[in-house]
């Protein structure tokens, strides 16, 4: 089980209880108007969609062998693809349907936050570039 971000649209953000409200037209309409995704086809003799899937097609750093998934579900939008490149993605999706990132614990996300994230993943990746022995 992994950690999942979730794109959602309340009322009251700060209810924890109510139920987000993002319609599957909204969700067809979103998908469909959007060149960097695609509906999951199922293979078979007819090829069927799945419109509660779809696929993320321009993730920068991703080959089309395993490509970013988003997941539509009562009402909201979920992903279990949570990199910097992502977040950004579902923030642009976010910012379509009138709606906000939420990560399974609650917190939200926006440009801000996110932004921060990607600049302490490159700290960090700067830091693993010293050797061992250099703690400074």
């Amino acid at each position: 089980m992994g950690y999942e971000v979730h794109i959602v649209r309340q009322l009251d953000f700060d209810n924890s209880e109510e139920e987000s409200n993002i319609q599957i037209d909204e969700w067809k309409n979103l998908v469909d108007g959007d060149l960097e995704l695609t509906w999951q086809q199922y293979s078979g003799v007819e090829s069927e969609t799945d419109f509660e899937h779809c696929y993320w097609l321009s993730h920068p750093e991703i080959d089309e062998s395993n490509r970013p998934w988003f997941h539509f579900y009562r009402g909201s939008i979920s992903t279990k693809w949570t990199d910097i490149a992502c977040l950004y993605k579902l923030l642009q999706m976010a910012d379509k349907l009138n709606a906000r990132l939420r990560g399974d614990d609650g917190e939200y996300y926006d440009a801000e936050a996110i932004k921060k994230m990607e600049l302490a993943t490159v700290k960090l990746k700067e830091a693993s570039k010293k050797p061992f022995w250099k703690f400074w």
